[in-house]
């Protein structure tokens, strides 16, 4: 017998807008039985309900503009030597200059060591606060 009501966590194809294409989602809002809100199980991105058949809009092209921190990042790379930069591991205590190696966020140099076993990081995707030994 096949299911009459979609109710919250129910499965739905919707055209996700981070994944560009009909994917498996999961219902999270309703509004008299339709879905309105979705998350997608590829990418756990939430959006609008777009229905199976719903076609991807074109997107305009858009003008990227880079962060003034990717910038610096970009500009300081270029001295760089790669070999010299040190696994980067929550453990190991670091000082501000370092050059670290990231698994994830690649090369990175160290901004700032706080007392409070955290350092800033200036990595291309941006700055983050990363755990260390202090």
């Amino acid at each position: 017998m096949a299911k009459e009501q979609i109710e919250p966590g129910d499965f739905v194809q919707s055209q996700c807008k981070k994944c560009k294409k009909s994917t498996k989602h999961i219902v999270v809002g309703l509004l008299d039985g339709v879905p309105t809100k979705v998350q997608c199980t590829t990418c756990k991105g939430n959006h609008a309900y777009k229905g199976e058949n719903a076609a991807a809009k074109p997107s305009k092209p858009r003008a990227h503009s880079i962060s003034a921190e990717t910038k610096d990042w970009i500009a300081a790379s270029q001295s760089w030597d790669s070999s010299k930069a040190k696994p980067y591991g929550m453990d190991s205590k670091f000082r501000g200059g370092d050059l670290i190696n990231h698994d994830v966020f690649g090369l990175g140099l160290v901004k700032k060591v706080m007392a409070t076993n955290r350092m800033y990081v200036l990595f291309e995707a941006g700055e983050k606060l990363m755990v260390c030994k202090s």
